[in-house]
């Protein structure tokens, strides 16, 4: 077992760990949420390392439970982590830890190395088009998944997720083509920016009177999420160690 702990005045330390009992909870509530939630929008588990900063992917990733070590492999080529979920159902009152040496100075929560569960709920359509009535449905189930993700009491003051944030590989330092279709022929749409996200607004769209959201682009993923008001609120309390 590596010597190494966390480092102090919040700090990630050459080894972060955290505990991962909640992640089985919040998979289930998910699981035992109403088909007629999942049918515009639904989760695709898939856990990995993601690099935002240019850096290396961590030299160990393992599970911590008593004196045992279980090992998690890390695919160096796309940071996958198949054996974390398998390994976690065998040991629920593990922690994960991260050896990664190199990053150990940074903020404990600083998200250059970020492990992505694959949780965020995307619209199970990628055609190129959404008509109104489906990005309308997918805000309202947005907010019952991520109320299903908040395990606590104040899960009750969850935001609408009234905003669609566009993933592209490609457009990572400018905006997706976005148009609207209305009645009066396709407008093009420039989308809002906050953290690495371009988002539209359901009320930008309803203002305009869209019938629907034209996403340019052969291959995207979109999902619901709260306006750029509640993500900085988010963000300050995740910073905190508050949620």
């Amino acid at each position: 077992m590596p010597s190494l702990s966390l480092a102090e005045d919040n700090k990630r330390g050459e080894l972060f760990c955290y505990p991962i009992k909640k992640i089985h909870k919040i998979l289930n509530n998910i699981e035992a949420l109403d088909a007629k939630y999942k049918n515009v929008i639904d989760i695709n588990v898939n856990p990995k390392f993601i690099i935002k900063d240019g850096g290396s992917f961590p030299e160990q990733f393992f599970l911590r439970f008593d004196n045992k070590i279980i090992d998690v492999p890390v695919d160096k080529t796309n940071g996958a982590t198949p054996t974390f979920l398998t390994e976690t159902y065998k040991y629920p009152k593990s922690e994960a830890c991260i050896l990664d040496p190199l990053r150990s100075k940074r903020p404990k929560y600083d998200e250059g190395l970020y492990f992505e569960m694959g949780l965020s709920p995307f619209f199970i359509n990628n055609s190129g088009y959404h008509d109104i009535a489906e990005l309308e449905k997918g805000a309202r189930d947005g907010k019952r998944f991520y109320r299903e993700m908040i395990l606590s009491p104040f899960k009750v003051f969850m935001p609408n997720t009234d905003h669609f944030a566009i993933h592209h590989k490609n457009f990572q330092d400018e905006g997706p083509p976005l148009f609207a279709k209305t009645s009066d022929g396709i407008s093009e749409i420039k989308p809002l920016f906050y953290d690495g996200l371009f988002l539209v607004s359901l009320r930008e769209l309803r203002n305009i009177k869209a019938k629907g959201l034209i996403v340019n682009l052969d291959s995207y993923d979109i999902k619901p999420i709260v306006s750029i008001k509640y993500l900085k609120r988010f963000n300050t309390l995740r910073k905190a160690g508050k949620i």
